[in-house]
């Protein structure tokens, strides 16, 4: 699909993907006609999840379920590492820690649960918030709390 094709559907105003629940949601280009949308659910247990789109808007991955228990502090990142592979990262609020995956674009995960660091600090009612870059066939990590705690 080209920009073209696939401009009325990104423009659209009732878009496919609609989850008046999510508390973060993040999302990221594979290649020109396929991306990754990635959320922590405000639902209980506040779970993250993610699925994989075309840009023309035919779902290619179903809702996939991550493993973690997050909070309302708890934060996503996705990040391309290539065309058939990407990275998630998560703050998990609960288990004051950042973890990643890395999952295969039909939706299979190639590696679990990773640890970053096991103690950003315990958040109470602060902000918290992390992004992921694409680095090649690497990528890079960084989080940061509102008591002033960065790390990368």
């Amino acid at each position: 699909s080209s920009f073209a094709e696939a401009r009325p559907w990104l423009l659209a105003i009732d878009p496919a993907f609609d989850y008046n629940e999510a508390i973060d949601i993040d999302m990221a280009p594979l290649d020109e006609s396929t991306f990754v949308l990635a959320w922590i659910s405000n639902g209980a247990g506040r779970h993250a999840g993610f699925e994989v789109w075309n840009t023309n808007g035919t779902l290619l991955v179903n809702k996939t379920d991550i493993d973690i228990d997050g909070d309302a502090q708890s934060r996503i990142a996705v990040g391309a590492i290539n065309s058939t592979h990407f990275a998630l990262a998560i703050v998990d609020g609960p288990e004051w820690d950042v973890d990643f995956f890395i999952y295969d674009r039909q939706g299979n995960q190639v590696q679990g649960r990773t640890q970053l660091d096991s103690n950003i600090g315990e958040f109470g009612n602060v902000f918290s918030d992390i992004s992921i870059a694409e680095l090649g066939d690497r990528f890079a990590v960084c989080n940061i709390n509102e008591i002033g705690r960065a790390h990368v």
